[in-house]
């Protein structure tokens, strides 16, 4: 896709949204801009990385467009910036964007969503480009019960190795309940059949004249409280079973979040997430892929706001993030811990 199309198109709907101020239509916008140090911009797994500082800023709008009877239009961007001092190969642009559509037929919700989620780096290490959409039918049981059933397409592009592009449908269940005032829980059943670039390979780690293909299973549990703290946990399990050989893994994550007012006016949030990664054949990915996302690692995340009006915040955070690699299956040396720590400060504002 033209990068300039990448560009323009997201942030088009990030203006469009928030000005329609008209007929049933409201939206937000949240930026935040401040300067922070990277202890592994590179993401180098198993040796020290040369530390670095850096400027980020990133945005999120968000919208929404209702009769307030039958149909209901919402969308969101998210994009984010970081420009690093020294190494600038690691300088990276995000963005995504999602949009649903959904009309009300008494019980019963119908629409379609779709989703798309671009990443650049200036040295084109971990470049990717990510797009699903679906149709869904959503049936309110009663006030505390609501299920969702959903099935579409995937289409995952990786710059850096298309043999890892792919395609092919997706579906979903996802189960809501709403137990009391405050609460809610969520569990969500998911599989995909995606077909792939590159080559099946076999043990002896040869490839064959047929195309990698993939079975993706999931399960995943959330349970959310707000009170006086506002409370969330979950868990969830993705299991890969693939034709080519050290491609399949069996994945664990558990994962809390509190967020709670504190004294002087100041509010914290704190998360943590615990992964848990087994390859049944050792592991044959690149650190690159294997290192893609944040939200793929084991985490500890602190975040500090002082509200200084209304609309704006000032704020400081501190992340840590880590892998724990097991050895291949021959028993040859593996990779090492992957490990990086980021602390920032920034001003947030919020329209």
């Amino acid at each position: 896709m033209d990068e300039l199309v990448r560009l323009a198109l997201p942030l088009a709907v990030l203006v469009a949204f928030p000005q329609a101020a008209e007929g049933g239509a409201q939206g937000s916008l949240t930026a935040v801009l401040g300067p922070g140090v990277d202890t592994n911009p590179h993401r180098t797994v198993g040796e020290a990385d040369e530390t670095d500082e850096y400027l980020s800023l990133t945005a999120s709008g968000k919208g929404s467009v209702s009769d307030g009877k039958t149909h209901l239009l919402a969308g969101q961007f998210d994009t984010g910036l970081k420009k690093f001092a020294r190494i600038s190969d690691e300088d990276v642009f995000v963005q995504q964007a999602q949009a649903e559509y959904a009309a009300s037929f008494g019980a019963l919700q119908a629409g379609a969503s779709g989703s798309g989620r671009l990443r650049v780096f200036r040295g084109h290490s971990r470049d990717y480009d990510d797009f699903a959409g679906e149709a869904f039918v959503d049936w309110g049981v009663s006030r505390a019960f609501s299920a969702r059933l959903a099935a579409g397409l995937r289409r995952f592009l990786y710059e850096p190795d298309h043999g890892y592009d792919s395609a092919g449908p997706q579906a979903g269940l996802t189960l809501r309940y709403l137990p009391a005032r405050g609460q809610s829980a969520c569990l969500a059943l998911t599989g995909a059949i995606p077909r792939f670039s590159g080559q099946r390979r076999t043990a002896s780690l040869s490839t064959l004249d047929e195309r990698r293909r993939d079975t993706l299973l999931g399960i995943q549990g959330v349970y959310s409280y707000r009170g006086p703290l506002a409370v969330q946990a979950g868990y969830s399990y993705a299991w890969d079973d693939s034709n080519s050989f050290g491609e399949s893994s069996q994945r664990h994550r558990i994962w809390a979040a509190v967020t709670t007012r504190l004294p002087f006016g100041l509010f914290g949030m704190l998360q943590a997430a615990w992964e848990m990664v087994r390859y049944p054949d050792g592991i044959l990915l690149s650190e690159d892929l294997l290192l893609l996302d944040d939200e793929a690692q084991s985490s500890v995340a602190a975040k500090l706001a002082w509200p200084l009006t209304s609309s704006v915040d000032v704020e400081a955070r501190w992340a840590l993030y880590w892998v724990r690699l097991p050895p291949p299956r021959d028993g040859s040396a593996g990779f090492a811990d992957y490990l990086r720590q980021t602390v920032g400060v920034g001003v947030a504002l919020r329209l």
